[in-house]
């Protein structure tokens, strides 16, 4: 296994990643926990120490997960989540599908659930939290900010960033998030069937000049001539594939590679004023 660095850190993780959003919520068929937890035994083992999960995949059980797959391992993995889904109050009103709850990012609720989400992990911080996907709002929303450097001033958070999609694309609000904040990574979709908004984000990346850290969900035939560093994040359906009637398609779609935004530019077109 190789390993890369984030930008402008130290957190140093595997080229590959593991995502539990497939093995948590339902949405692509269930796993049992013993499924879920000898999958992720098995990327362990194979070198992989990135583990990216969300309060909201399964109403808090993608953290769960991690702490029963990884009880006396906190050392040797990065854990990745995120919050801002209100699912305390609504989780079980959006039943099975993609379909959004309400958000609350207010400083109150990013800290309850900061600590919420330490407690499911048992741990005391987590490497990188992100912001689920934020809307405008958000974007210039001082409080919420200084909430997120409170939390890693306190050592509860060690670096923060935002994930976004994949439905609704927030190419808006994540190119004016890479201009106007000092955010370590962004998430977002990006594969054959899906490379928009990510084009555009990874060129507002290249004109505000930001070494930003893109975890984005791709394929090996959907890379572009860059000259990004990729890391690649393939999905728990690799190993289990459920949801997909082509396998081709299923192997687009399990891929994810993590690359890094420099200073030289993944396209020189010219690009308007984003923000709305």
């Amino acid at each position: 296994m190789r390993f890369r660095t984030y930008k402008n850190t130290d957190l140093k993780v595997s080229e590959v990643g593991f995502g539990l959003w497939t093995i948590s919520t339902g949405w692509w068929g269930n796993f049992t926990e013993g499924e879920a937890i000898a999958l992720m035994h098995k990327a362990f083992d194979l070198g992989i120490t990135l583990f990216d999960a969300a309060d909201t995949y399964g109403n808090g059980l993608s953290e769960e997960l991690i702490a029963k797959a990884f009880p006396k391992q906190r050392d040797e993995i990065t854990i990745a989540t995120k919050v801002g889904y209100d699912f305390v109050h609504h989780g079980e009103a959006r039943g099975r599908g993609q379909r959004e709850i309400p958000q609350d990012f207010s400083p109150e609720a990013i800290e309850r659930a900061t600590d919420a989400a330490l407690k499911r992990l048992k741990t005391d911080h987590v490497d990188l939290l992100q912001l689920h996907n934020i809307r405008m709002e958000q974007v210039y929303n001082d409080a919420l900010w200084k909430t997120l450097e409170k939390l890693k001033a306190s050592g509860k958070v060690r670096y923060y960033g935002i994930a976004l999609g994949p439905a609704i694309g927030w190419l808006y609000e994540g190119a004016n998030c890479i201009r106007e904040r000092d955010i370590t990574s962004i998430q977002h979709i990006y594969n054959m069937l899906e490379q928009h908004p990510g084009h555009a984000l990874h060129d507002a990346a290249t004109e505000a000049g930001k070494d930003t850290m893109f975890l984005a969900g791709c394929s090996t035939e959907s890379r572009r001539s860059t000259n990004c560093d990729f890391l690649r994040l393939p999905s728990a359906l690799s190993a289990k594939p459920r949801c997909f009637g082509c396998s081709r398609t299923s192997a687009w779609l399990q891929h994810c590679r993590i690359f890094t935004m420099r200073n030289n530019s993944l396209s020189s077109r010219k690009r308007q004023d984003v923000r709305r």
